[in-house]
């Protein structure tokens, strides 16, 4: 198959105090979703001002990929569109049209294999090439991208940058905890999600050496927090470490390392790797 372009997919997210609302009632469309929780999961973003870092994140994947293309071909352009929030893929696949852009490689930033992290997004791209009508490009989706060298590069050069942070005589206190976005228990019954990130869990670990390790959701059965699984806004007192997020492309490879320390009391010292996202 030949490309004349490559379309980078992403969820979105909003970038300022006045994007919040317009963004989550595009999330939520067509969901039977009370207003009460919508205006609390902005809070959420509110919290940093209104601003989610997934599209400067996305803009930076897409300025590496450019140099990359550069480098070693093929010398394609890159459009980005994105689910929930400016630009919008229907906009994008419009101006590919307009470009003459016939057939596209559609990358999605999403490693794992769900319904929304991988057949919505074929969803959407069907979508927005109905809405622009005759002439809109063709677009293939890769594949989930868990288990590829690069990914799994990615996130291992993340954990052992973590793992380096901690004090050398600490270092035999530390569990290494693999996470990735929540999703419904009932989306995770039906897709590959949880054993792909199993599978991530097991090669890096492998790799590095590292034998104390636990998914998230695992750690928050131990400590008695289901509940919240698998988010994670507090570590808990207990043999914690890494908190290795394993999820988007641009998350893990991308996190913010920190060694925060020792929590008080007999709880074990640990860090924490935070995998940007949107805080939906």
């Amino acid at each position: 198959m030949i490309y004349d372009a490559i379309l980078v997919v992403s969820f979105g997210g909003p970038e300022a105090r006045a994007d919040v609302i317009p963004f989550l009632e595009n999330v939520l469309r067509g969901r039977n979703v009370p207003r009460e929780r919508m205006l609390a999961v902005a809070e959420h973003y509110y919290h940093f001002d209104g601003k989610s870092p997934i599209n400067q994140q996305t803009r930076d994947l897409i300025a590496a990929l450019e140099v990359e293309l550069e480098k070693h071909g093929p010398h394609l352009p890159i459009y980005w569109g994105n689910r929930n929030w400016h630009p919008m893929l229907a906009d994008t696949l419009r101006q590919m049209k307009s470009d003459g852009i016939r057939h596209a490689l559609a990358f999605v930033t999403s490693a794992y294999s769900s319904y929304s992290a991988c057949r919505q997004y074929r969803e959407d791209i069907a979508r927005a090439r109905a809405e622009v009508g005759d002439g809109a490009p063709a677009v293939d989706k890769v594949r989930a991208f868990f288990n590829h060298p690069g990914f799994l590069d990615a996130v291992e050069d993340r954990v052992r940058e973590a793992l380096d942070a901690v004090p050398q005589n600490l270092r035999g206190n530390v569990q290494v905890v693999y996470t990735a976005h929540s999703i419904p228990t009932s989306m995770a019954e039906s897709s590959d999600y949880a054993r792909q990130l199993e599978e991530v869990r097991r090669i890096v670990s492998e790799r590095l050496g590292i034998t104390n390790h636990a998914l998230a959701a695992d750690r928050l059965r131990e400590i008695g927090n289901y509940e919240s699984c698998p988010r994670v806004s507090e570590p808990q007192r207990g043999a914690w470490a890494a908190l290795a997020g394993a999820g988007c492309a641009g998350s893990s490879a991308r996190g913010e390392v920190a060694w925060i320390g020792r929590r008080g009391g007999a709880g074990a010292d640990w860090i924490y790797i935070r995998s940007h996202g949107s805080a939906l």
